[in-house]
């Protein structure tokens, strides 16, 4: 009897092990075909961005295809036939588009200039399906400036960088030109006020680096304890192309989009794009722009008079121009406003010195409000929190007191432009006790938040970049913003206390050549940037990073990734 019991228990445990063995085995199979079906997932991917970079139009796909050394397949049809509904299994190739499209997952899913794949891997009974959005990325310039030809620098100028707006992690920014010879390629002159006096430091984060292998093609004066360099100069420097749009042929393929009209005169309503429009004809808008994932093409020249904010794109065959309150920001951390023109782009701050000359009111409470403001940027370094506070206390007084002297004036586009900047200063530099990423936000998305300015000013996380944040004055030193991407192919010319962030890039292939216009007495030259009269520039790499278009060099960047 022992020795049956015995003989049963043998048996259940070889029984058992056999089981677990079997277990194992299978357990180690499936996680052996579950890697496979990733590595198929991956390949089909890798093979689609190869295809998209040869071809953005490319919608071949491929089915059960396989790679060699490895078991299974895998497969990516796209949605053909205009009218169908697209299937959950259909990838859609929007490379070439300007408006969102309908995608798996349904109507307006895949943006503009972008590819949804869906990819599906089999190997043996495991199936692996992911979502890869695919967009095109240009090439990376980690460059504030990046020119064909010369840049000019001139009067108090600042140029930083930051990884992204998320983070604000200060990195290095170069300026470059690829100007292949000649001297005085790059170049930044002192300026003085009427009394004779120096006006402000040139300061640089990074390098700045010129193709020009001359000993003079970069020239910052003869006084060093005038300008800041921490990269130092570097010249006979390799070649850093920028991305050649072809702007003709993107705007030609708009020309079937719906229209936009000019918006001329005082008092013209905010005009809001939330898809893509095509203009035949020069464009003009006097009032505000309001981009909603919008994109303007417009053969021809535009003139803005007014605000732009939102995300979206602007593209013209001819000259752009934002004169009036050019407060360009952008509604997201990774985007802004991508500005191309096939001619030259100016940004220049509210001429203001005939309003003021005539202004019977406020005078006072605006010039103290500019002069405390003006103290806060000039030694913030050297103040106490606490001095930073009181500061603001004194400019939220004035500028409080500056808006009930403006509202008693009569509605006029430059009355109306002044009530916005400095309700918005009053605002900002007003009580609060905002929560941190309410403050995030609102750096981000321009809001005027109270107690914002306390709240940065206050806190070390913000030291590198604080003084980007604070507003300037109201004046003829009146300063805005831009948020995003200026690429012209004729030149660039910023002036009058603007802050750029983003990048600044010119592309001529006739590069040196006179375009018979004059920029503050210098002769302006296709691949020309100018950056005058105490302009900053704070490079936002990942927005620079994002800037895509079906014809940009290189592979589709992958911008998601998700297993079905």
């Amino acid at each position: 009897m022992a020795v049956l019991l015995a003989v049963l228990l043998l048996f259940t445990m070889i029984k058992t092990l056999v089981v677990i063995t079997h277990s194992k085995s299978y357990q180690s199979r499936l996680h052996y075909q579950q890697m496979q079906a990733h590595y198929l997932c991956e390949a089909a991917v890798a093979r689609a961005r190869a295809e998209l970079d040869k071809n953005p139009d490319w919608s071949e796909g491929f089915s059960e295809e396989s790679l060699p050394g490895i078991d299974g397949t895998y497969s990516a049809l796209f949605h053909t036939g205009p009218g169908l509904s697209v299937g959950a299994n259909e990838s859609v190739n929007n490379m070439r588009g300007k408006v969102v499209a309908d995608g798996p997952r349904g109507e307006q899913t895949v943006p503009p200039h972008s590819c949804e794949l869906i990819v599906t891997a089999r190997v043996g009974s495991t199936e692996r399906r992911v979502r890869v959005l695919l967009r095109k990325g240009g090439t990376i310039l980690p460059y504030a400036l990046s020119a064909s030809n010369r840049i000019k620098l001139k009067g108090p100028a600042r140029i930083n960088g930051i990884k992204s707006r998320t983070s604000m992690t200060p990195t290095d920014a170069e300026v470059h030109s690829n100007a292949p010879r000649g001297s005085n390629v790059i170049t930044w002159e002192s300026t003085t006020d009427e009394e004779g006096q120096f006006t402000g430091r040139a300061e640089i984060r990074g390098k700045v680096s010129a193709v020009s292998p001359s000993g003079g093609a970069i020239n910052f004066g003869s006084n060093p304890g005038q300008y800041r360099v921490t990269g130092g100069f570097e010249t006979g420097s390799a070649a850093k192309p920028v991305p050649n749009y072809d702007l003709d042929a993107e705007i030609e393929e708009a020309r079937g989009l719906p229209s936009i009209s000019s918006s001329v005169g005082p008092g013209s309503a905010t005009v809001t794009v939330t898809d893509s429009r095509y203009r035949n004809g020069d464009l003009s808008l006097s009032g505000d722009l309001v981009l909603e994932e919008g994109n303007l093409y417009v053969d021809g020249n535009v003139t803005i008079n007014g605000s732009v904010t939102g995300v979206g794109s602007i593209y013209a065959t001819g000259d752009i121009s934002f004169t009036g309150n050019a407060n360009i920001r952008a509604n997201a951390p990774e985007s802004g406003i991508a500005v191309y023109s096939g001619g030259k782009i100016q940004l220049a701050s509210l001429d203001l010195a005939q309003f003021l000359a005539d202004l019977e009111v406020g005078v006072t409470d605006m010039n103290t409000m500019n002069g405390k403001l003006r103290e806060l940027r000039d030694g913030y370094d050297d103040l106490e929190v606490s001095e930073r506070e009181a500061l603001l206390g004194e400019v939220n007084l004035s500028a409080t007191a500056f808006l009930a002297q403006l509202n008693t004036l009569g509605p006029s586009p430059t009355r109306d432009s002044l009530l916005k900047r400095v309700e918005y200063l009053a605002t900002v530099t007003g009580p609060g006790n905002p929560e941190p990423a309410e403050v995030e936000e609102a750096l981000t998305f321009g809001l005027p938040l109270p107690g914002l300015l306390l709240a940065v000013v206050g806190n070390e996380d913000y030291d590198a970049t604080a003084r980007h944040f604070l507003p300037g004055g109201i004046g003829p030193e009146d300063e805005s913003s831009f948020f995003g991407l200026l690429y012209s192919k004729k030149y660039v010319y910023v002036t009058n206390h603007i802050k750029v962030m983003g990048g600044i890039w010119t592309y001529s292939d006739t590069a040196s050549t006179p375009v018979g216009e004059e920029v503050e007495g210098v002769t302006a030259q296709n691949g020309d940037i100018f950056l005058y009269n105490g302009c900053t520039l704070t490079m936002d790499e990942e927005y620079l990073r994002s800037q895509r278009g079906p014809d940009s060099p290189g592979p589709p960047n992958v911008a998601a990734w998700e297993q079905l």
